[in-house]
C-alpha cells in the first residue's frame, strides 16, 4: 500500500469568447517562434555579410611584408648549399625556397657565386642567379627537379 494521497487535478475552465481574447492579447512567456525565425534569420545573414566583406577586403589588401609577392631575401649561394645537403647546387642544380616559392639556381655554374647589384634585363645573366616559378606553365603543376639531368620534370605529363 502506498501512503501517498493524490489529489485530483482542477478541472479545466470552459474556455469562453471572453478568455479567449484575453489569452490573445495576453504577453507570451519566452521568446515566440516569429521572434526566433527572425533574429536566426537576421544573424545568418549578418554571418554571411561579414565573411564576403572579410574575403573581400583580404582579396584586395594582400600581405606584402615578406613572402610570396614582396621581397624575399634568399641568402648567399652557400647557405643553400648548407639547407641542401647533398645536392650539387653549385653545379647548377636548382634549390627550392619556400618563402619565394621558388627554384633558384645558378645561370653560370663555373663562376660559383651570386653577383650583387642589378639586372637590367631580368634575366638574372648579369647577376648569375635565376629563379624560376615553382608551376609549370603548361599546365599548373609543381615541377620536381631531375638530378640526371638538372632540369625541371614535371611527374604529372612528364614535360621539362
Amino acid at each position: 500500500m502506498s501512503h501517498y494521497q493524490v489529489e485530483p487535478a482542477d478541472k479545466p475552465q470552459a474556455l469562453t469568447s471572453e478568455t479567449i481574447k484575453a489569452l490573445r492579447h495576453e504577453e507570451v512567456q519566452g521568446i515566440s517562434r516569429r521572434r526566433l525565425l527572425r533574429t536566426t534569420i537576421g544573424a545568418g545573414f549578418g554571418l554571411w555579410l561579414l565573411e564576403v566583406t572579410a574575403g573581400t577586403l583580404g582579396f584586395l589588401w594582400p600581405n606584402l611584408e615578406g613572402g610570396f609577392g614582396g621581397k624575399v631575401r634568399v641568402g648567399t649561394l652557400q647557405s643553400l648549399i648548407n639547407g641542401n645537403v647533398g645536392l650539387p647546387i653549385d653545379q647548377g642544380y636548382p634549390a627550392y625556397v619556400q618563402d619565394a616559392r621558388a627554384f633558384i639556381m645558378l645561370v653560370d655554374p663555373s663562376r660559383k657565386e651570386f653577383i650583387a647589384g642589378d639586372d637590367p634585363t631580368g634575366e638574372g645573366s648579369a647577376l648569375n642567379v635565376r629563379a624560376l616559378y615553382q608551376r609549370c606553365p603548361h599546365l599548373g603543376c609543381k615541377p620536381n627537379p631531375c638530378i640526371k639531368t638538372y632540369w625541371l620534370e614535371c611527374a604529372c605529363h612528364g614535360s621539362r
